[in-house]
């Protein structure tokens, strides 16, 4: 049955894809005499249902009505259309997936506009041209659609009367080529100077910073926001301690970010992050260090409300996790709870719960409310997710010691040291020596609390071992330290 195969590929197309291939079918730009394959689709959908021998004759009948059924001519002319109707829904759907990838779409625009020589239209023209510019010209869809439009009035240009305004078409066009493209550039050497701070790549070839600017100045381009942005990351990545440079990318992000598209927005506030994160591993001044610290949280609360954490379905659980720690050690337990209410939801859903009462616990613990800490870890027992298990292990341990439940830490050491020793081949070889190390330096500070004869020597003794040996949880450990030296002391 003559047409068989069309009808097998459009059964399987949802209808707001048929309405998508209609419009694409009716496009000049994109078939010629797309009523004709229309009126075949339309016919073969209603025909073909119940497939018999009726079915190809009634397809003829309505795509040729005047003329009498053959079976070898009907199969002949349908074949025909069929095969080249099936070539444009393959060029349809491939067409739907390169909107998708606007790197190669607009790589593939600027290749057709070489081709077709759109160079040719003088400057003369292009600087006499007084038209409004689009705004959004790094809107792949806009763009993509507006030069399509500008085609399809240039191809159907005959009449003498319309070519101005035609040609005037066609300098838009180039307009946004030349701005799309400066942009462009000013992206990719911003990643290759990006590139060369990583592998400390000397004498790479980047664009110098007056030529960028003299090619925003020819473009008109010097308050767009994202080369306002863009210029200001390369400024950045030129010199790593410029503050104000941070400040002012910052400073943009917090204003115009839910404007752009969501994947630009979160590949500028992760540059930005990442900013603060190399100011703050090289600080040495923990005063300055913890100003760092919160406009770094300042970024992710920001990225939260927005819905800009991520670009995937769901939130990492890591990233959350360090997010909320940020905001416990600089002490801001209210931002840290809702941090906690708003982005639990985004996490995968196996995790939710989980992650709420761990980071619920966790601020208690950290405002020294260990009862309710307490009572938050005794409501996981039996609910809780593999990624937590580890950590509300030690949470426990941590929190049964400040409430001096000497009985119960050392109850807990030892499940914690059977569940490493029976999960040994699953958790990596350093990890499993960093919670050793916590196990065995919390025990050594329990005994020694309860020992009335603790001596100055074992307690620098242990000292030394927490600051060589470089357990989990380093800082507590300390702190229980300095605790009990006041008290034997």
């Amino acid at each position: 049955m003559t047409g068989k195969k069309t009808y097998d590929i459009l059964h399987q197309l949802s209808d707001d894809d048929l309405k998508k291939l209609e419009s694409f079918l009716n496009s000049p730009f994109h078939v010629s005499n797309g009523e004709i394959y229309i009126k075949f689709m339309k016919a073969v959908r209603k025909h073909y249902v119940k497939a018999n021998a009726q079915s190809e004759r009634s397809v003829f009948g309505i795509m040729y009505p005047e003329e009498a059924y053959d079976k070898e001519k009907a199969r002949q002319r349908l074949s025909h259309i069929s095969s080249k109707l099936n070539q444009h829904i393959y060029d349809f759907l491939a067409h739907g997936q390169l909107k998708k990838k606007s790197n190669e779409l607009n790589h593939l625009l600027f290749e057709a506009a070489r081709e077709k020589k759109l160079n040719i239209i003088s400057e003369r023209l292009r600087r006499d041209w007084q038209g409004e510019i689009l705004g959004d010209v790094y809107n792949m869809d806009t763009f993509y659609n507006h030069f399509r439009f500008v085609f399809e009035e240039f191809a159907g240009e005959t009449a003498l009367s319309r070519g101005q305004q035609a040609v005037e078409y066609l300098i838009k066009a180039i307009e946004l080529f030349d701005k799309h493209y400066v942009l462009k550039k000013l992206w990719l050497n911003c990643q290759l100077r990006n590139f060369s701070n990583i592998f400390r790549v000397e004498n790479s070839p980047i664009w110098e910073e007056q030529d960028i600017q003299k090619a925003i100045r020819s473009s008109r381009l010097e308050h767009h926001p994202l080369v306002k942005i863009y210029f200001t990351i390369y400024q950045i990545l030129s010199n790593r301690s410029n503050y104000e440079s941070i400040q002012q990318l910052k400073k943009i992000l917090l204003h115009k970010a839910d404007t752009f598209d969501k994947e630009l927005a979160f590949e500028l506030y992760t540059y930005c992050a990442n900013f603060y994160i190399y100011l703050i591993t090289y600080e040495r001044d923990e005063n300055t260090k913890d100003v760092y610290l919160n406009e770094l949280l300042e970024i992710y609360e920001d990225q939260i409300e927005k819905e800009l954490l991520t670009t995937e379905k769901y939130v990492a659980v890591g990233k959350l996790k360090n997010i909320v720690s940020i905001a416990a050690r600089l002490q801001h337990f209210e931002r840290a709870k809702i941090i906690v209410e708003t982005a639990c939801p985004r996490l995968p859903p196996n995790r939710q719960e989980s992650a709420k009462y761990w980071f619920l616990a966790k601020i208690h613990f950290e405002r020294k409310e260990f009862n309710e800490a307490l009572d938050k870890l005794h409501y996981m027992e039996g609910r809780i997710d593999g990624y937590f298990e580890m950590d509300t292990k030690t949470l426990e341990i941590q929190t049964f010691y400040e409430v001096s439940e000497h009985s119960l830490v050392e109850y807990r050491l030892l499940s914690f040291e059977n569940y490493l020793r029976t999960n040994r081949r699953n958790i990596a070889k350093q990890t499993i020596q960093s919670y050793q190390d916590f196990i065995r330096i919390t025990r050594r500070l329990c005994k020694l609390g309860q020992d009335p004869n603790t001596s100055t020597t074992r307690l620098e003794n242990l000292k030394r071992k927490i600051l060589e040996n470089k357990p989990l949880h380093r800082n507590w450990l300390l702190e229980k330290w300095e605790d009990l030296a006041v008290r034997v002391r």
